[in-house]
This record gives C-alpha cells, structure tokens and sequence, in this order.
C-alpha cells in the first residue's frame, strides 16, 4: 500500500501494518516519518528496537534469526533495516522474501531505502514486502518549493511570520531543509507574540550564524578542526542538546557513504553526492570530507555516531560531549584516535 508522507500521518494511529517501507532522499523528512511509524508502534507495545544496516556488513541471517526469535522479556519487536543503496544484494532479497510469508505480529519491519528506482520497485524482494504493509514515499523539495515548506512548517508549529520573513529565511538556508528545521526551532523558542518579520529573523540569523549546528557541520566537511572545537565549545555552552549536533553529523555522515557506494559504481564525485540528495550548494563541502575519508573511515565514524546516541539517550555509560567532540574532529581530519575511541568501538 503506498501513501504519502500526509496520509501516513493520517492513518497511522489506526493502521499498524506489519511492515514499513520508507522511501526518499530527504534526509530530515524520511527521519522525521521514521521517528512517526516508531512513536506510535511504541504506543502500541512495540518497546525493543535492532537495528540492521547493511552498509556495515551486518549477516543478513541474524536477521532472519531475529524475527523467529522471542525477546527475553517478552516484548514486540521493531527491526529496523537501514538499506541506503536501495540494493540488499542476493542473500537480502532471499531473506526480506522469507521474512514477508512469515512475519510473526510481535515484529514490526521498518525498512529505510533512496529514493525508488525501476530496478527497486521491479525487485521480487521489494513485491513481497510491499504486499504485507505500507510503503511511504518522501518527495525531495525543490529549490522553487521550499518557500512554501518553510510557510507551511512555519503554521504546523503556530508561528506567524509575513512573507518578508519566510522568503529572509528561504534565502538563509539555501536549501538545507535540515538547516531550516534548525532555524525554525530557535525562531519557536524566541519569537515574539504577533507576526514575525524579516529584522526579527535576520536578527536572530546574525547572532546565531557564528555558532550555529550549520556552521558546525560546514567546517567538519571543510576540514577546519580548530573552528569546530570552538563552535562545538560554545554550543554546549549556549545549551544546545548534542542530540540534534548528532542528528547533522549522522545525515552527512550517511550521505557520504552512500555516494561512496556510487563512486566505486563508477559516477563521478559530483553526480554521486547529487544522486545522493546534496544540494549543488553543498557539494563542494562534502566532496571536501570525501577526498580525505575513507569509506572504513565513514563506516567507523558512523558506529562511534550511533554510540553516543545511544549514550546520550541513556541506553550506555557516556561522556556524550567528549565523544561528540572527537567524533566531529575526527570527521574533519584531527587524529582523534585514543584508546577511549577503541573502547566505544569495541563495545559496540
């Protein structure tokens, strides 16, 4: 069954299917559908999570295991199956078909891929899952669209602003929709009673701008290890929750692997980072943390990403800004390496 990302949200606290497919190449709407299906699955007892993700070579059997398994505590189950090249190879297909004939109600399958391609939608793999449960396709927002996904993110979080100031907005986030969400949250957080205008948002753009998540990310990508310690420094200081400073890193840090996937396919660096939902805008940035990252390297990142959010959601014993700090220097090319870093490796 296939539904917008609307029409998810709609039917979604009555209709609970035993599989998920979510699809797209926007990152901050297809975590945003992802973090819906879990919430309400959460509401309806589904309280454990694994999570499998190919691109780290995990064996695809310990899935099959996983869903023939009982949970210890007797708790349902969400398997979440991150496939970011859309391409679960031949022992996935195998495994995600058997699955879908024998899928158990206290396992819930919540699978994340690119945006659909013929080759995915015409694999058996993909039939068999979309026969048993919903499969929800995010659209990318294109650039002459996101004055009105700003106007309309704007409403759904009560804020009034005139033209002036959405359009001052549009034009700040060059088409970062994450980056917009950002701008938005800080905007919910200060913005006056009435409607807001465009002195009010670059007021606030010209305070934020030095030490903003945006400015972070961008000098991660371009390498600028000094900048980041200071900025990451006074975002902590400023109260900011690491959570959404992981969110960021983790989109690039996903983003990079999959165009690293395309690179070794055969496309350029450009074509693979704007196959892989870049902005023109922002390729130069992440073909600058390409060029000194090595697809280990990404992988690695990635794990040490996942540990700490699992720290800083209590899940593990952590320094979560300690482990932030390294992980975002890491990223932007200062040898980071301790035996501390191994550990969190190790672990987990």
């Amino acid at each position: 069954m296939n539904k917008s990302n609307a029409q998810l949200s709609e039917s979604l606290p009555k209709n609970l299917f035993p599989a998920h497919v979510i699809c797209g190449d926007e990152i901050l709407l297809v975590e945003e559908t992802f973090d819906l299906v879990c919430k309400v699955a959460k509401k309806k007892g589904f309280q454990e999570r694994i999570t499998f993700e190919p691109k780290l070579k995990f064996d695809w059997e310990q899935l099959h295991l996983a869903t023939n398994t009982l949970s210890l505590f007797n708790e349902k189950k969400i398997l979440v199956v991150r496939i970011p090249n859309g391409k679960p190879g031949d022992i996935g297909a195998r495994v995600l078909i058997e699955i879908s004939s024998t899928m158990h109600p206290d396992n819930l399958l919540l699978i994340t891929l690119p945006k659909l391609d013929k080759s995915i939608k015409s694999s058996e793999w993909f039939k068999a899952i979309s026969n048993i449960g919903s499969v929800t396709e995010i659209l990318s927002v294109e650039p002459e669209q996101m004055y009105g996904w700003i106007k309309a993110r704007l409403k759904l979080e009560k804020i009034h602003a005139d033209q002036t100031a959405i359009q001052a907005l549009t034009n700040r986030v060059e088409g970062n929709l994450l980056a917009a969400a950002q701008e938005i949250e800080k905007i919910k957080l200060s913005a006056p009673q009435g409607i807001i205008d465009e002195s009010f948002v670059m007021s606030l753009v010209s305070e934020s701008a030095r030490y903003s998540t945006a400015e972070l990310t961008k000098n991660i990508l371009f390498g600028e290890a000094k900048i980041v310690r200071k900025i990451l420094r006074r975002l902590r200081e400023e109260g900011t929750k690491p959570s959404s400073i992981l969110k960021s890193i983790i989109w690039d840090l996903r983003t990079l692997l999959a165009a690293s996937e395309r690179i070794k396919n055969g496309d350029t660096v450009k074509v693979s980072l704007s196959k892989s939902g870049v902005w023109q805008k922002k390729i130069g940035m992440m073909q600058s943390a390409l060029n000194r990252s090595s697809p280990a390297k990404l992988r690695m990142l990635l794990y040490q990403a996942g540990a700490i959010d699992r720290g800083e959601k209590g899940l593990r014993d952590a320094l979560v800004w300690d482990e932030l700090m390294a992980l975002a220097l890491s990223l932007s090319g200062a040898p980071t390496l301790t035996p501390q870093n191994i550990k969190i490796l190790v672990d987990n």
